[in-house]
């Protein structure tokens, strides 16, 4: 599959333009329900990089090859 932010010519493709959804974790402490995020900065930043993460706008498949 090859992505592309171009609209491709001449070809059948798809766009990727998704809504993104994250749940981010609930955990027990000692001083009480926190999410993950405030009490692991190694979390933090992982959900800050899904956060502003953005995939190619379209995509398609170079060549389909028959499997008979």
């Amino acid at each position: 599959m090859t992505r592309t932010d171009k609209e491709p010519n001449n070809r059948f493709y798809i766009s990727f333009e998704t809504k993104k959804r994250n749940t981010i974790p609930l955990i027990h402490t000692d001083v009480g329900d926190k999410r993950i995020i405030e009490v692991s900065n190694l979390a933090k930043n992982i959900y800050d990089e899904l956060k502003v993460y953005k995939d190619s706008a379209y995509a398609y498949v170079e060549e389909i090859k028959s499997l008979y």
